[in-house]
């Protein structure tokens, strides 16, 4: 298990830490995290942020690395290599623990993105134009409402939790486009 803490600001001494991504905030503070090795080494993780304010840790459902998402942005790091093996997104504004699917489920303003021990599981289409409300689990269901203000403002959704699959919401999905006539055709 990955030894880890949020730092309430870059040290003032010791060795320079990590930029993520590299080297482009290697000047300025962001969000701070010191990670142990499992040799008992620290060293310390600089990651620049995204298009939210949502920031948090969590051992990646792999049970090796951590997951850092810093502003929005999720970057997915081995403490051991001291490397980001992957970033995505930029807009992560919350996070939510499956222990019993073995599961990290990100939402971001529009959709949801599954992250298992093998990397990103699926990542649901659009389901809302601008966010989210009273999402609830139910065993290996997500049911909640989705914004989307251009024919009435609250859509009932569920999302299906092992395959992504999600019924109800907002917008047109590929699923739900007419398949018998051209996408211009209004009549």
């Amino acid at each position: 298990m990955p030894k880890y803490r949020k730092l309430s600001g870059l040290p003032g001494a010791g060795p320079l830490p990590v930029s993520f991504p590299g080297g482009k905030i290697s000047h300025s503070e962001g969000f701070v995290v010191e990670f142990e090795t499992n040799d008992g080494d620290r060293w310390f993780g600089n990651f620049g942020g995204g298009l939210s304010i949502y920031s948090a840790l969590f051992t990646h459902p792999d049970g090796s690395r951590v997951v850092v998402i810093a502003g929005g942005a999720c970057y997915i790091v081995d403490p051991e290599s001291r490397e980001s093996e992957d970033s995505f997104s930029g807009c992560i504004t919350a996070a939510y623990e499956m222990p019993e699917l073995n599961m990290l489920i990100l939402q971001t303003p529009i959709s949801f993105i599954a992250l298992s021990s093998e990397g990103i599981s699926w990542e649901t289409e659009r389901i809302a134009e601008n966010g989210f409300r009273d999402l609830q689990f139910e065993e290996s269901k997500l049911i909640g409402e989705a914004w989307f203000p251009v024919d009435g403002p609250w859509h009932k959704f569920e999302l299906d939790l092992h395959s992504g699959k999600v019924t109800g919401g907002a917008g047109v999905r590929d699923q739900d486009k007419p398949k018998d006539k051209p996408w211009w055709k209004l009549w």
